[in-house]
């Protein structure tokens, strides 16, 4: 649904007192539990293979009317796999934070994609808050945006947008804390502008002063810069490893700016398990299991780094059930 309309999080709700019911082995741990973290996605070319629709339904893609499942033929079997890692995916972010959407499309660009391409998780993209940053322009706004590219000032168009997408980010990370403190962002998207996007509205934030240290409270920002390629077999593979890992980058209490990177032999090994026999689905899934074989040099190096602090709090609750 659109943000707007979901319900905001009560003071003192049931996921505020997530943090009381555990045994914590530091008490900065408690800012990286499941009520206190927020989890924003990219819905395009993150949680749907947006460039491969364009490629394969370019007419379905352009007119945004409402239409029933669209059968791509040959193409099925990767979307099949695909969404089957989205809802693992989300399944596993949902247990380590509170999850919103963010797309840089007009609204209701989120719910035409899922009933045309994803059916069956209508119901789950429904609970899910979404923000459309192609709808947080003014009409002022927007004609202001417009004018400055029609006059090649292309600077001042895209400070304009990225202005949209720091206020569309404050909005969602607002609504969700409520009158909480921030505290734990992460954010999964392939466009570097919303990663500004975040740390620009971070940096912007002022939370209240610690009680403790007097200070202003900490606001820990992580950013994980997704792949751009579109093809399904390599954003599922993706997925998997935002999913597996995904509860240790919230427990490391420092800002994070990670570059996903795959490695291309270990996907090729994806693509072709993917084909190899008659259920695709089924013969891709044990390469699924280990996800980290496909990661390049560099970004297992700094998940391997991630990871050890995280098992050095020695506080699995922190991290849900995720294995890291």
């Amino acid at each position: 649904m659109d943000w707007e309309e979901s319900p905001s999080p009560a003071c003192g709700s049931p996921r505020d007192a997530v943090g009381s019911q555990h045994s914590i082995a530091s008490s900065s741990a408690q800012w990286a539990m499941p009520g206190q973290s927020v989890v924003i996605l990219d819905f395009d070319n993150v949680l749907l293979p947006s460039l491969w629709l364009i490629q394969q339904a370019p007419k379905i893609m352009r007119v945004q009317k409402p239409v029933p499942f669209v059968d791509l033929g040959v193409g099925n079997c990767q979307l099949r796999c695909f969404m089957e890692q989205v809802e693992i995916m989300l399944d596993n972010v949902e247990h380590v934070g509170d999850l919103a959407i963010v797309t840089d499309s007009e609204p209701g660009w989120v719910s035409y994609c899922v009933a045309a391409f994803m059916p069956e998780l209508t119901e789950r993209f429904e609970r899910i808050p979404v923000v459309h940053c192609g709808g947080a322009f003014s009409s002022s706004g927007r004609d202001i945006h417009d004018s400055c590219r029609e006059q090649g000032n292309d600077a001042a168009a895209d400070t304009l947008r990225l202005a949209r997408k720091v206020e569309a980010v404050t909005n969602i990370v607002g609504k969700l804390y409520g009158c909480r403190s921030w505290k734990n962002i992460a954010c999964v998207t392939p466009d570097l502008e919303f990663v500004q996007a975040l740390q620009n509205a971070v940096f912007l934030r002022e939370n209240p002063l610690s009680s403790r240290t007097g200070f202003e409270k900490r606001v820990r920002a992580k950013c994980i810069q997704s792949v751009t390629e579109p093809m399904p077999y390599v954003l599922a593979v993706q997925l998997a490893v935002l999913g597996e890992y995904m509860g240790a980058f919230l427990c490391v209490d420092e800002d994070l700016v990670l570059l996903l990177r795959l490695e291309d032999k270990g996907v090729r090994r994806c693509h072709e398990a993917q084909w190899r026999g008659e259920d695709g689905a089924a013969e891709v899934e044990p390469f699924l299991r280990s996800p980290q074989d496909a990661l390049s040099r560099a970004t297992r190096i700094e998940i391997d780094r991630i990871c050890a602090i995280a098992h050095s709090l020695k506080t699995p609750e922190t991290i849900g059930s995720v294995v890291v």
